[in-house]
């Protein structure tokens, strides 16, 4: 398996156990929840290096800090840099697709983890 598909499969387990972690330190006062957040801007810069390393794409020191502050905004400039026009197009769709799985994936974490609490407090 490629590393970078490695890392878009790790990126989805930390999207769910983030999710649930985040439920659970809501219900128990525990600060568990930016755990996930943290580990997920550095699977994203992960996956970005390795993407990059496979293009041989040159990148700058502030791609670099782009990619790991505000990578909703700096990824997109990246696919268009290191791919071109309409392959950055298809790159960015991607993105938002993946972001919104990123999305739906924490918030069922978050589901099972209340309805579990529910049921063990029953």
């Amino acid at each position: 398996m490629k590393s970078k598909t490695a890392t878009l499969l790790i990126i989805a387990l930390v999207s769910l156990i983030s999710g649930a972690a985040t439920q659970f330190s809501r219900a128990t006062d525990l600060p568990i929840g930016l755990f996930g957040s943290a580990a997920s801007d550095f699977l994203i810069y992960c996956w970005y290096y390795f993407d990059a390393s496979e293009r041989h794409y040159r990148c700058t020191s502030w791609l670099n800090i782009g990619v790991a502050a505000f990578a909703v905004a700096a990824l997109p400039y990246y696919f268009f840099r290191s791919r071109g026009a309409r392959d950055g197009l298809f790159a960015t769709a991607w993105f938002a697709i993946g972001t919104l799985a990123w999305v739906v994936l924490f918030i069922t974490g978050a589901i099972v983890t209340h309805a579990a609490l529910h049921v063990a407090s029953s």
